[in-house]
């Protein structure tokens, strides 16, 4: 498209100077008082094809401008001359300049107002495409590996497989997320390398090497999460010391920068919030991993709408964390081949334990809220997406709690299992929590479409009306069931 519009560009240019002739028509050089202009000859280059011509484009001498064809490159013709015909410069080249020399543009600035949108899509692609492929690779080498490694869940009264199935399916979402950020941060220490970028991703690459030292210890902190969740997986742990590995894990991410301010002046209670806020995701996708692709959903569509959040929403595109976020829907995606049910092969909470640790940081991490240029209610953002994992959380908290249990005693008091006893099957459980976690992503997404505090409150009204809808639901299959 670029090389014909250049093209039809360059013909139009010959025409007409072909046709701007001095005096009345027919006159071969116009009047002879009419002074000739200075001929320059000038060298002419556009990604590498080169042409000589003549600038006298006013005297009508038709020598200036045939040989311009031979100037045709791919892309955008800067610069054809000095006599002013598609020069951004209309002002003649002095007398002797010897050159003008066209270089080729990025291909971001050639697609012009749309290079910022090729950008994005360059980055979608390539972040989900590398997590995607590796983690599908990896969950099936590690599928067919679980039974030799004793990475097998079986059957339980609390669990809803009836057939013994593999674990391990955490260690290719861990692959398929830390491989491709390795492999991005390599790329992007060569400065050759980078300059082939676009010019949007090309401006960050700086400020990405700077964050590359918080960025690789959220990954650390996840991978001692990760390998507490594969012994778990093993050896069935005590929640006393998971919980202190997470607490652990959580403190050390706000040493190293992970914090949220909240428009607070004392440091410590953005730090004491973080550490919740870390804490209480972590476990809420370890509990969302009670059926046949539930949680590798749920992390697939939060860690797209972040990332459409922080590509598309913001002042300008946050692409350290959209691309994190991306790599992590990618391998989410490509376990969820082998985890949609009915599940081939579960995560385990070396999976739920490291997705739920890498989203709350992002969330972290991720300015949602840029003071003078976002009103404050975007900040209700992240509580919109996270609603349903949220919801599930405290819900079976407080059943727990009511019931004089310990909160982190396994049940079947999940959403879900509360869902299948409304009449769904699992699979429609599953797929019906997907679609409210869509809906209530999206109303995170509108807060950035309203223009004032009314319409942000009137979207978190739709989302508190969908959680009511769904609670009085659930509510009403617990108390049919405790009738029978």
């Amino acid at each position: 498209m670029l090389a014909d519009y250049g093209f039809r560009k360059t013909v139009f240019i010959i025409f007409q100077a072909s046709q701007r002739k001095g005096g009345k028509r027919g006159h071969k050089h116009g009047p002879a008082t009419q002074p000739k202009r200075p001929v320059h000859r000038n060298r002419v280059v556009c990604n590498g094809y080169a042409g000589k011509r003549w600038a006298d484009f006013g005297s009508g001498d038709r020598r200036g401008g045939i040989s311009l064809l031979s100037a045709v490159g791919f892309g955008k013709l800067v610069a054809v001359g000095p006599s002013g015909v598609g020069n951004p410069h209309p002002d003649p080249l002095p007398e002797g300049e010897g050159e003008r020399i066209v270089k080729p543009q990025p291909l971001s600035e050639r697609a012009g107002k749309h290079g910022a949108r090729y950008s994005m899509v360059l980055l979608i692609i390539a972040c989900a495409a590398s997590g995607f492929f590796i983690s599908a690779v990896v969950t099936a080498v590690v599928r067919a590996m679980a039974p030799k490694w004793g990475l097998v869940d079986q059957p339980a009264a609390r669990k809803v497989h009836e057939t013994p199935t593999a674990l391990g399916g955490g260690i290719g979402i861990w692959l398929g997320t830390v491989l491709p950020l390795a492999g991005a941060q390599l790329f992007l220490s060569s400065s050759t390398i980078t300059q082939l970028l676009p010019e949007e991703l090309a401006a960050h690459v700086a400020g990405i090497g700077a964050r590359s030292g918080q960025l690789w210890a959220i990954i650390a902190w996840g991978t001692l999460l990760a390998v507490m969740g594969l012994i778990d997986d093993l050896k069935n742990l005590p929640w006393a010391p998971r919980l202190a590995v997470q607490l652990i894990a959580a403190i050390g991410l706000v040493s190293m920068g992970v914090r949220a301010t909240l428009f607070a002046d004392a440091a410590w209670i953005g730090a004491i919030v973080t550490v919740l806020w870390i804490l209480v995701l972590t476990n809420s996708f370890n509990f969302l991993d009670n059926m046949d692709g539930l949680t590798s959903g749920i992390g697939l569509i939060t860690s797209v709408i972040f990332a459409l959040i922080m590509l598309t929403s913001t002042s300008e595109p946050r692409w350290f964390v959209a691309a994190f976020l991306l790599i992590l829907a990618g391998s989410l995606g490509g376990f969820l081949c082998h985890n949609f049910p009915p599940a081939k092969i579960f995560m385990g909470d070396a999976g739920s334990y490291f997705v739920g640790l890498s989203i709350a940081s992002m969330t972290v991490v991720g300015t949602f809220y840029e003071y003078e240029k976002t009103p404050p209610y975007v900040m209700l953002a992240p509580l919109c997406v996270l609603a349903i994992p949220l919801y599930d959380f405290c819900s079976v908290m407080i059943i727990r709690l009511s019931e004089g249990r310990s909160p982190f005693h396994a049940d079947k008091c999940h959403f879900s299992h509360r869902l299948v006893e409304l009449g769904l099957s699992r699979r429609d459980a599953v797929l019906t929590i997907h679609l409210a976690t869509l809906t209530t992503g999206l109303g995170g997404l509108l807060l950035y479409q309203v223009s004032n505090w009314a319409g942000a409150l009137i979207v978190v009204a739709l989302i508190l009306c969908v959680l009511a809808v769904i609670a009085i639901l659930e509510t009403a299959a617990r108390r049919h069931q405790k009738k029978q």
